[in-house]
């Protein structure tokens, strides 16, 4: 990066040279009441404008900030005479003078015993439970009048998941009782998981629903490379 900033200002500082020497050659002329030519080809002979008093050649020690864009940082604990010592300008004590921000964890309570601590736990997360798949009856009917169900076979897990009805089905597929009062469609579904209300609805219909009874192996083997069928 420094190597890269100094080619930049040889660079920089050539063109100005350049700049100034030609500049230079031109209000030569003018300063002594000859006309200068002009610096545009096909325009009137006019003098060039005069170089600033100011001027210096851009160079690394002239690289700078422009006015206000740099502001120094305070400079707290360095005595009484600068008006930011000893206290730093946080006052005598208190949480907001102490470092970490002043600010506690949301759950704090004053150092009372907090609500996730007053309540007692109840119930557990089983860690082998089935990750099952769900599909409600109105989208199954949404699928089956679109077309992208047919009503006049036994549909398995692998259907379901190749149709796109469902996305991956890893433990088994639940089928859910949402849309109920309105189903009409005679499905012949073949899934693990079947609600009362879902199952009910589905022979009011004319359909038939069987549960299967397949270990998780059996499950992934049936419904692998299902979702790629999907896609073709």
């Amino acid at each position: 990066y420094q190597r890269r900033v100094r080619e930049i200002g040889l660079i920089a500082m050539n063109i100005l040279a350049r700049l100034g020497t030609t500049l230079k050659t031109r209000i030569a002329p003018a300063a002594c009441g000859a006309p200068s030519a002009s610096i545009f080809s096909g325009s009137a002979p006019r003098s060039a404008p005069a170089m600033p008093a100011s001027y210096e050649p851009l160079a690394l020690n002239t690289i700078a900030d422009n006015p206000g864009a740099h502001h120094k940082s305070k400079r707290v604990g360095r005595g009484i005479g600068s008006g930011k010592g000893k206290t730093c300008g946080r006052g005598h004590k208190g949480q907001k003078s102490r470092s970490g921000g002043g600010r506690p964890h949301p759950l704090f309570e004053g150092g009372q015993t907090p609500i996730i601590r007053r309540l007692p736990k109840r119930g557990f997360r089983n860690r082998n439970r089935d990750e099952l798949q769900v599909v409600n009856l109105d989208r199954l009917q949404y699928w089956a009048e679109s077309g992208r169900l047919p009503t006049d076979e036994l549909l398995t897990m692998r259907d379901l998941v190749a149709s796109g009805v469902v996305g991956r089905a890893k433990h088994g597929i639940k089928v859910l009782g949402g849309g109920a009062e309105h189903f009409n469609v005679p499905l012949k579904l073949a899934v693990t998981h079947v609600t009362e209300r879902a199952k009910s609805a589905i022979e009011q219909a004319g359909g038939s629903v069987e549960q299967v009874s397949l270990s998780r192996r059996e499950v992934m083997l049936m419904v692998k490379g299902a979702r790629k069928e999907q896609r073709v």
